[in-house]
């Protein structure tokens, strides 16, 4: 009979409960508390457990609203207590952006939060330059993103030699300088693009996204495929620990970063994964002159150091399996958006692969200096087995302040592919 008990002292530890969560308050400023405790994922009943609410907290960060945020837990019945103790503020915040080298363009934005009390994020975008202009806003409230924009672009179409192609962006295309060997030909071109978007978080790391666009493409004399290009997106995003504001674009000036969060060593190191896959389609549905069907697939995967150094790998793969000229896969689509080119490689399909790495040469009560160095490459072809190469190196290094959170950066970045480089200034961060 003794050996009975000692087997169930034993496992006693296998059928112990894991203690719970009572009771969730919480104290805020501006918004109900009400409000705050829908955001909040954990919920009375669920176990207690600190890593998953320190989680949570960080969760209720992306709202950019809060000064100040901390969660108290008190031992009470088997169980415990959660207390949310949040200083969260009603902000507006004008932005002003530079241009890039050869293209004089000019932006602004504003953006907003909790102005209605209950954790909403706005902004509105205005910028352009001789190229062109364009217009963006966003709408974010509890799960809901809402989006909208208009594009207009002037440009002119180049063909070179090994497949390169001018680019087409409006605030980061270069003059043509003739150094991409012999042009083969050229034609001018307008581009207008109208476009909606709803994206609604299901789960507290699964979204999906719905985005109908109108695009319609005027070729010079009605060549290549001049026409009604309006087309149809569905996405589904996975994101698990990625906090943008730091390991994304860190100098961004529309993405608020915490003085004491930043000033503040992690305990650990963080780790963060986000996996994204989009289809796009058009045809008579939609509107469209000619058949499309896109898909694309991306993923990141970030280490957080305790110094908040950073640590990211990019990678992605696209294909344009029906699509015309103007819808085909761009080398800048897959690269991402560390270096700037004046140049593209076309096709139907095409894949990528990247590193970036966040270094703080200081971190201090009075701003920011952040180093990126940077390495991407990307592959496309048009079948045939044979493929075009578009890899860049370089680094972004720029300094932000506290007081006046306009930071200023400069990058250098090297086309390996074809020998060029580019150097720019930017005032106020990435558009």
């Amino acid at each position: 009979m003794g050996k009975y008990f000692l087997l169930l002292f034993i496992f006693l530890p296998v059928f112990s409960f894991a203690a719970k969560v009572n009771e969730i308050t919480a104290e805020t400023v501006s918004m109900p508390p009400k409000t705050l405790l829908e955001r909040f994922e954990i919920k009375a009943g669920d176990e207690f457990n600190p890593q998953k609410i320190k989680r949570a907290e960080q969760k209720l960060n992306k709202y950019r609203v809060f000064r100040d945020l901390k969660t108290i837990y008190k031992e009470k019945n088997d169980g415990f207590d959660i207390h949310i103790k949040a200083d969260d503020r009603t902000f507006v915040f004008p932005m002003l952006f530079s241009f890039n080298r050869g293209n004089h363009a000019l932006g602004f934005s504003l953006e907003s939060g909790n102005l209605f009390k209950k954790g909403e994020y706005a902004n509105i975008f205005i910028g352009g330059g001789k190229h062109g202009f364009d217009t963006h806003g966003l709408f974010s409230v509890g799960n809901h993103t809402f989006s909208a924009g208009y594009l207009h672009y002037n440009f002119e179409q180049s063909f070179y030699e090994n497949g390169w192609v001018s680019s087409h962006d409006i605030f980061n295309s270069v003059d043509d300088n003739g150094s991409y060997g012999s042009l083969l030909g050229q034609v001018n071109g307008k581009q207008d693009v109208l476009y909606f978007s709803y994206k609604y978080q299901f789960s507290s790391v699964w979204s999906a996204l719905i985005k109908p666009e109108y695009e319609y493409y005027r070729y010079q004399n009605n060549i290549l495929d001049t026409g009604n290009h309006s087309n149809i997106t569905f996405g589904l995003e996975y994101v698990d620990d990625v906090n943008p504001s730091i390991t994304m674009s860190v100098l961004n000036g529309m993405q608020r970063l915490y003085k004491k969060d930043m000033l503040t060593d992690l305990p650990h190191v963080r780790t963060g994964k986000m996996v994204n896959i989009s289809y796009t389609a058009g045809g008579k549905l939609t509107g469209s002159d000619y058949n499309i069907q896109k898909i694309s697939l991306g993923g990141n995967y970030l280490w957080e150091l305790k110094n908040h150094n950073v640590i990211a790998l990019f990678a992605k793969v696209q294909s344009a399996f029906s699509s015309p000229l103007s819808n085909q896969i761009y080398s800048s689509d897959l690269l991402f958006g560390m270096g700037i080119y004046d140049r593209d490689q076309r096709g139907k399909r095409g894949a990528s692969a990247g590193i970036g790495i966040t270094y703080f040469l200081l971190r201090n009560k009075t701003g920011l200096l952040v180093l990126i160095p940077f390495y991407e490459q990307a592959f496309i072809t048009s079948g045939g087995g044979s493929y075009q190469q578009h890899s860049g190196v370089g680094a972004t290094i720029g300094y932000r302040w506290w007081r006046v959170p306009v930071p200023i950066s400069f990058n250098f970045t090297h086309n390996i592919s074809d020998g060029s480089h580019h150097i720019s200034c930017k005032i106020g961060g990435h558009f």
